[in-house]
């Protein structure tokens, strides 16, 4: 399994979308749509947290230098492990299901 950077917000290990793309072989673009599609599947505070505004932008200058998130966006989707799990049970990538295996492993 590839290695990613270990972020942590509101308690919860957390990846952005650009990761959890990368993780799963897959592009941003189709993460965002599985979300948009499959938007009932998820809730927030479980299996993402949305952020912007103000927490946006202390997210951002916690991580300036880690090059986690673009300077320029003005709200980000941050996946809890539960919410990488369900896009990994809905991409099909030979990634996610490795992902999703090792996630019912533990």
């Amino acid at each position: 399994m590839q290695e990613v950077q270990q972020v942590k917000f509101n308690g919860d290990l957390i990846l952005t979308t650009e990761q959890l793309a990368e993780f799963y072989g897959t592009t941003s673009r189709r993460i965002q749509e599985n979300f948009k599609r499959n938007k009932d599947k998820f809730i927030e505070g479980k299996h993402f947290y949305l952020v912007s505004n103000d927490l946006l932008k202390r997210f951002k200058d916690q991580y300036a230098k880690s090059g986690l998130v673009n300077e320029h966006v003005s709200s980000l989707y941050l996946w809890t492990k539960r919410g990488a799990s369900r896009h990994s049970k809905m991409l099909g990538t030979d990634q996610a299901w490795d992902m999703f295996d090792e996630l019912e492993e533990n």
